[in-house]
């Protein structure tokens, strides 16, 4: 399904002049695979409806848990930050959520999260070579509580 999703959206936003910012200028497996792997993921974890929509895309949340607004960020390296690029919009997501996505294997870890505030700041600004860009190491990021049958 993630591989569906992720070609009728590259197709949708190409189609419509939609710039991939890529913080990554080589990534090692499609972008837009790795993102709807990752929302798919944390959709199941949460038990809310994904956003199977196709149409263009420009910023804002992936997904809403509740009054929450979510964004997923994907990575496929293991030790990856979380990232955001300096267009990034404090009012765009509540939440910003990282997950390290396996494309071989199929799988997907939630690795935290951060309030947007904690994200989009001058202290996280960092250069990774191209331009400045924000970024959390994992060890800033805020663990995932478990999930109880209440929650």
């Amino acid at each position: 399904m993630a591989r569906l999703i992720a070609e009728m959206r590259r197709r949708m936003n190409r189609s419509e002049g939609v710039v991939d910012r890529l913080i990554d200028p080589h990534p090692r497996h499609d972008p837009d695979l790795l993102g709807a792997m990752s929302e798919l993921a944390f959709c199941k974890t949460y038990n809310v409806y994904p956003d199977l929509s196709v149409s263009p895309r420009r910023g804002g949340a992936d997904v809403n848990v509740g009054p929450v607004r979510v964004d997923v960020k994907s990575t496929h390296r293991e030790n990856g930050s979380l990232l955001a690029t300096v267009k990034k919009r404090s009012d765009d997501a509540d939440v910003y959520v990282l997950t390290t996505v396996n494309v071989d294997q199929n799988a997907v870890t939630l690795v935290g999260w951060a309030a947007a505030s904690e994200l989009l700041c001058e202290a996280t600004l960092t250069d990774l070579g191209h331009g400045p860009t924000h970024a959390l190491s994992q060890d800033k990021l805020h663990h995932f509580s478990p999930r109880s049958k209440d929650a």
